[in-house]
């Protein structure tokens, strides 16, 4: 996989209680160079603490029937790295958040207020 490398270590059964719990979140498909597309399915399992991020699931799966990844896929899921997980978004609302531009610092807008001309006499005091 040329994403990350999904780790031996970090497989669990597909029986896992975790992993059958989690919901399916995301779905991604790569084209490869080659025409072949390697699936990525993503499934989150929501933390059970306030600070605790929860787990994210993956599985591949490539489009060649032969290739090693369709075999591992029967077999177990893998627990996403969290900077992987991170970049994957769990809603379609999550998704449409992230396009959103942020908003202006507010320092910013002081910076703006101050440099045009003021026609009126209001006066700013900084301290």
């Amino acid at each position: 996989m040329t994403l990350a490398t999904v780790r031996a270590a970090d497989a669990v059964a597909l029986d896992d209680k975790d992993a059958a719990k989690a919901v399916r979140s995301a779905v991604v498909k790569l084209t490869l160079f080659d025409g072949t597309v390697a699936t990525l399915t993503f499934a989150k399992l929501a933390g059970t603490a306030p600070n605790d991020p929860g787990k994210t699931f993956v599985r591949v799966e490539h489009s060649d029937p032969k290739h090693k990844a369709n075999a591992t896929a029967k077999l177990a899921a893998f627990v996403a790295a969290p900077w992987l997980a991170e970049q994957v978004p769990g809603s379609l609302a999550d998704f449409k958040k992230s396009l959103q531009q942020p908003a202006a610092e507010p320092a910013r807008r002081l910076s703006r207020f101050l440099a045009r001309p003021q026609q009126s006499s209001l006066r700013l005091r900084l301290s």
